[in-house]
């Protein structure tokens, strides 16, 4: 698939580094670079809250060694953003998840109003629609073991849907959603029934 097959978040953003830096070899690496470096961060601080300073070490080298995360990183895909993220996201949420009742009722749609952003800058950045809701339905979940968990999945979808509604306005998220189910989606089912195309689903189930 090319680029043009996925939201426009990392082309909008690229084309800033442009702008200010020059469009270069080495500056359309700058951004890939910096966003998996703040992926490593969010890492070793979520590893460190959890576990203890040597914990956040020890997290941070084990993503660290994964050969493709460093050649995803030191080249121009777009998977670091979406891991960036989807890790931003998940680390704040587990906060939100540790914090007595008391503050997470407080905090409960201030962490879910960004958790959601997460999410939505997560689906801008690669799509991945299917990656994007399961999170969104895990949490969702997760959120309602309490009823401060309903306050939380209301500013979740919240957060996260005014910036999908803002892209759909003012960035043609429509335009996009048409191309890519009338024809990516469409190119890769091909030809096939409904009960080929549904028979790994029904495998799992």
């Amino acid at each position: 698939a090319d680029y043009f097959q996925h939201p426009p978040l990392v082309m909008w953003l690229q084309a800033i580094v442009f702008k200010i830096l020059g469009a270069t070899d080495m500056t359309i690496r700058v951004l890939p670079t910096g966003i998996a470096a703040a992926t490593l961060g969010v890492v070793w601080f979520w590893a460190r809250r959890v576990g203890g300073i040597w914990a956040g070490w020890v997290a941070f080298g084990v993503l660290l060694s994964s050969t493709r995360y460093v050649k995803y990183s030191l080249q121009f895909y777009l998977d670091p953003f979406l891991a960036f993220f989807l890790v931003l996201g998940a680390e704040r949420f587990h906060y939100w998840l540790g914090l007595s009742a008391g503050p997470r009722g407080a905090q409960a749609i201030k962490w879910g109003a960004c958790t959601g952003l997460a999410a939505a800058l997560a689906f801008l950045a690669k799509g991945m629609p299917a990656v994007v809701l399961a999170v969104a339905v895990l949490i969702f979940l997760a959120a309602l073991r309490d009823r401060t968990g309903l306050k939380f999945a209301i500013a979740f979808f919240g957060g996260g849907g005014v910036v999908i509604a803002a892209w759909f306005m003012l960035g043609g998220g429509g335009e996009y959603v048409a191309r890519y189910w009338t024809e990516s989606v469409r190119a890769r089912v091909g030809p096939r029934d409904f009960e080929s195309i549904t028979a790994a689903s029904g495998n799992l189930l």
